[in-house]
């Protein structure tokens, strides 16, 4: 099946820890059950290690065997 693509997300800085990115993302995958999309992709600079370790750690998100 089809799953979601994620192209851009950003939360301010001041905002990182009041758990708005996680309600954001929990409101996407909401959205894909409904949908019956069964996966949501999106792209991370390696260099972010910050939303590296939520989207790896925190959100168990799997790096991809292609990525660049």
């Amino acid at each position: 099946g089809i799953g979601l693509y994620l192209y851009e997300i950003q939360v301010a800085a001041a905002y990182q820890d009041a758990k708005i990115g996680s309600s954001l993302m929990e409101l996407l995958h909401d959205i894909c059950r409904q949908a019956a999309m069964p996966k949501v992709l999106l792209t991370v600079f390696k260099q972010n290690a910050r939303a590296m370790a939520f989207y790896t750690k925190k959100l168990q998100y799997q790096i991809d065997e292609i990525s660049p």
